[in-house]
């Protein structure tokens, strides 16, 4: 689990379609899969901390980390 940063910035990104797509439809099947919401900025978070501890995943992998993680980040609030 990532620690909390001290020091954030903010990222402003252009994104096309097809990359606004990806991320809706990961928002949605993590929501109707498990019932929990994570907004997109959080998505963009947790893929790059994701990426950075594992590697490379494929779709599922990705969706089962990234709900450890946000679950792993509620607990400890």
């Amino acid at each position: 689990m990532r620690e909390e940063k001290k020091n954030q910035y903010r990222v402003i990104t252009f994104l096309n379609r097809e990359e606004l797509d990806f991320l809706d439809e990961l928002e949605k099947d993590i929501f109707f899969s498990h019932g929990i919401h994570i907004p997109r900025v959080k998505l963009i978070e947790e893929i790059i901390d994701v990426f950075k501890e594992k590697g490379s995943l494929n779709k599922q992998q990705m969706e089962e980390e990234l709900i450890k993680m946000y679950k792993e980040m509620k607990e400890e609030k």
